[in-house]
């Protein structure tokens, strides 16, 4: 039941997921929600006419499954795989390698919490979960949340283009004069192979004998894909039953239910985590108050494609010595929590949220069609027990995977307007022109790669890549192929420096490395910011950030002072081209008496007013006029 239309065609046949669609609230269901007691936030299954007529009003597109065979054999499935990538262990972060556990726990248990900041790019604040995660999916994939990217472990092998693929990028990179160094991510890969090589043998699965993994994580994660494939097929179900056929939804207007990865979740209940956040609101169910605490705060899943299913597997095992009674009790239960996003509430009109306790023993619930779009939700912890769950996603493609990265680097270093000779004869007009638009491809990849790939990979340390082999080898070739374009860009300098060696009309290659260091300026400062929050220092020392290994200084001071230098270069190279031009009008205009004088008076103002500008790049100066441009102009 995948939808048979395109991204764009679901967009326009249904309308852009992001615009904002006020909730109309019936007059019947506005009395009822009237009758309700003015301190109740939340509805449950014991509100009767209320809730059934919220769920099917305005919940109906949330579905939960449990204590059928289907969900069973989920149970089995993920727990069975739980128990070998989860240590029972809480990732390494109490006490750390100092006072907790071993480095080797950290790196066996693939279960971890992230540091994150839910604030505003300019004014964030970094922190770490409360819950510990790890991402699964398809090879190459990536997930980007609340500033981090997080990068999944495969459940299956790469397919025969993107290896192919692979050999000729270590091909040119092998080519190149002279190869790049070797980086860190090779130190940590060979360290990994003498580790788990005795285990693996030719019969063993082919993530291990490609990517090091141990034979028990390869067969978990293999688990994980089988389960995943059981979740779409039910996913299909539950939009058939409850999307298709309402509100003129057809089954070729459906969004995607081909989940592309899963993020697993590992939550503490009350009892171990006495910092969680109380709820925002406080609930009054069956005449008693409860102080709700969120373990998963109100939010809506983020970097999905429009319209597409998320279900997620669930399952929380009360401690042995719990009585029967405290298991009844509803301050131990985990819940999941809906509600309108606020902004699309009418002013006059209240629409609860909804309340679905979470049975212990394990079941499933979907969010269908614009469910996400629509609502946000959020996870109430419980009083006792470790809950998991598994968040099944269709995540957008494109930039945030390893494939497409592989793309871009076969195309800027195979291409016929590479870089690797500045000094060579002019060309023609068109091939000049696609060498500069080469070389902007080049200097926006190397921004891509520092700033969304590795340094996003390193500010996760050391026992996030020995967990997570597949990137490990992936990373060892990344970031030699960035070497390998900073050495290109590095060559370029030089040959601007020098002035392009004499030849005329190169202001563009210029003008775009310094936009390449302006452009650099703001984020390398923001990354400063980020590794100076107190956080990351009180990590253990596996987990914390590890540097770049770039060859370049990215401190703001040092961005800005490069961005100097080139103007300055730009300044020198114009103010010779100005200098060649006048010689050879000189030469042409020989012997032309009074009018040459009249005519050397109007090129010295012209050349006047060139050198201020011959700082700024092209497209400064049409905006020229602000004090700022021409400041920058005399740096």
């Amino acid at each position: 039941m995948a939808s048979s239309m395109s991204a764009s065609q679901l967009k326009a046949t249904r309308g852009d997921s992001n615009t904002k669609k006020t909730f109309q609230v019936s007059k019947s269901t506005r009395g009822l929600i009237k009758a309700m007691s003015k301190d109740r936030e939340y509805v449950t299954s014991s509100d009767g006419d209320l809730f059934n007529a919220l769920t099917s009003e305005y919940y109906d597109k949330f579905a939960s499954v449990h204590g059928n065979e289907e969900a069973e054999s989920l149970n089995r499935a993920f727990l069975g795989a739980f128990s070998v990538i989860d240590k029972d262990y809480d990732g390494g972060w109490v006490g750390g390698s100092e006072g907790g556990a071993p480095d080797c726990a950290i790196i066996d248990s693939l279960f971890y919490p992230d540091i994150v900041s839910a604030g505003k790019a300019d004014s964030r604040a970094w922190s770490k979960t409360f819950v510990s995660r790890t991402l699964v999916g398809d090879p190459g994939t990536t997930y980007k949340y609340l500033g981090l990217r997080i990068f999944a472990h495969p459940w299956s092998v790469d397919d025969v283009e993107t290896v192919e693929k692979e050999k000729r990028l270590r091909a040119l990179l092998a080519a190149s004069s002279p190869p790049p160094s070797l980086p860190k991510e090779d130190e940590w890969l060979e360290e990994i192979k003498a580790s788990t090589s005795p285990f693996i043998s030719a019969k063993s699965s082919p993530l291990s004998t490609s990517f090091y993994y141990p034979p028990s994580t390869a067969s978990a994660l293999t688990s994980i894909k089988d389960a995943n494939s059981a979740l779409v097929t039910s996913s299909k179900k539950q939009l058939k039953k409850k999307v298709v056929g309402k509100n003129g939804i057809s089954k070729d207007m459906l969004g995607s239910s081909q989940f592309t990865l899963t993020l697993i979740n590992r939550m503490e209940p009350t009892a171990v985590r006495r910092d969680l956040k109380p709820d925002s609101t406080t609930s009054t169910l069956s005449g008693n108050r409860i102080d709700s605490k969120t373990s998963v705060s109100w939010h809506t899943d983020s970097g999905l494609v429009d319209y597409s299913t998320i279900a997620i597997w669930h399952h929380h095992k009360p401690p042995e010595n719990l009585s029967k009674k405290a298991r009844g009790d509803i301050s131990n239960l985990w819940r999941v929590a809906l509600r309108p996003i606020p902004s699309l509430l009418p002013s006059d009109a209240k629409i609860p949220a909804l309340l679905a306790p979470l049975p212990a023993n394990g079941g499933i619930y979907y969010m269908l069609d614009d469910l996400n779009h629509k609502f946000e939700h959020a996870v109430l912890a419980g009083g006792e027990g470790t809950r998991y769950s598994s968040t099944h996603r269709v995540a957008r493609g494109g930039k945030g995977t390893y494939q497409f990265l592989l793309n871009e680097l076969l195309a800027v270093l195979s291409g016929e307007h590479v870089f690797s000779s500045f000094s060579a004869p002019k060309e023609k007009k068109n091939d000049e022109m696609k060498r500069v638009k080469g070389l902007r491809r080049l200097l926006s990849l190397i921004n891509e790669i520092e700033f969304e790939w590795i340094r996003q990979w390193r500010v996760q340390g050391e026992g996030n890549a020995k967990r997570n082999r597949y990137w490990l080898t992936k990373f060892a070739l990344i970031t030699s192929a960035q070497n390998v374009l900073l050495r290109i860009r590095d060559d370029m300098k030089t040959w601007l420096m020098s002035g392009c060696n004499g030849r005329e009309g190169f202001e563009d290659y210029y003008d775009i490395l310094i936009e390449h260091w302006e452009s650099r300026v703001k984020v390398a400062d923001s990354w400063k910011k980020r590794l100076e929050e107190r956080v990351y220092a009180s990590l253990p020392t596996i987990e914390q950030p590890v540097s770049w290994g770039s060859s370049d200084d990215l401190s703001a001071e040092a961005v800005e002072k490069k961005s100097r230098k080139a103007r300055k270069w730009r300044s020198e190279y114009v103010d010779g081209s100005l200098r060649n031009k006048k010689r050879k009008l000189d030469g042409e205009e020989h012997g032309g008496g009074k009018k040459k004088k009249k005519d050397d008076k109007g090129k010295k103002k012209k050349k006047k007013n060139k050198d201020k500008s011959g700082g700024l790049t092209k497209k400064e100066q049409k905006g020229l006029g602000g004090n700022w441009a021409l400041l920058k102009g005399s740096m």
